[in-house]
């Protein structure tokens, strides 16, 4: 398998998307996952233990059912006002109920065995998630600092940022301390600096030097 890490923005969906598409095999992007797993739990009649660790308090979901409670039969709901964003979920319910879910939908991806696997920013940063990274080929997928930079502002300040540091900073530390455990886990590097398929066709001829190597 294939996982792709990254900083937020470098561009890891798009180029996954390339990827399985050249390549004709599967791809998953663990955002969209954890957003379709956060769905599946308001919508689910039933969920013993949707978080793997009873003990854990994730708060409770829009609809005032506490996270791991069952209820009745599931009205019919409009998806689109249900599901929220990664960056939704982390300003609704904080970062430690996100990075619980992100644990949970990652292990449960990977069962999934798809050929090409994208990953947030921040997934690789836990132990245990690095951990699961073992066995894989992993892809660090780098792009210019300033063009990430105007990336994520674009869409307003992140929820990773911490409230009380400039946006710049908290960009400056966290690009430097998380791109220092890419290069730890990588097996590769490519830089993003051109085209989709120019970092396409840069992963796959690395990839095929090292199955030749």
């Amino acid at each position: 398998m294939m996982i792709l890490i990254g900083f937020k923005n470098v561009g890891k969906s798009s180029i996954g998307l390339e990827l399985a598409r050249q390549m004709h095999c599967s791809f998953i992007d663990l955002d969209q996952a954890i957003e379709d797993a956060y769905a599946k739990i308001l919508l689910s009649p039933t969920i013993p233990n949707a978080f793997g660790d009873a003990n854990v308090s994730v708060g409770a979901a829009p609809c005032g059912r506490p996270f791991g409670q069952a209820r009745g039969p599931a009205p019919t709901y409009d998806l689109s006002r249900i599901k929220l964003s990664c960056r939704e979920i982390t300003r609704t319910y904080g970062e430690t109920y996100f990075r619980i879910l992100e644990k949970n939908v990652f292990a449960e991806t990977l069962s999934k065995k798809p050929a090409i696997l994208s990953l947030g920013g921040g997934t690789v940063m836990d132990a245990d998630n690095q951990a699961l990274l073992k066995g894989h080929v992993v892809i660090h997928i780098t792009a210019p600092y300033d063009l990430v930079y105007e990336r994520i502002m674009s869409q307003g300040m992140p929820s990773f940022f911490p409230a009380d540091e400039s946006p710049r900073t908290s960009f400056d530390r966290l690009w430097q301390e998380r791109n220092a455990v890419y290069n730890q886990l990588a097996s590769f590097s490519i830089d993003n600096d051109a085209t989709i398929e120019s970092a396409v066709k840069k992963i796959l001829n690395h990839n095929e030097m090292r199955e030749n190597s």
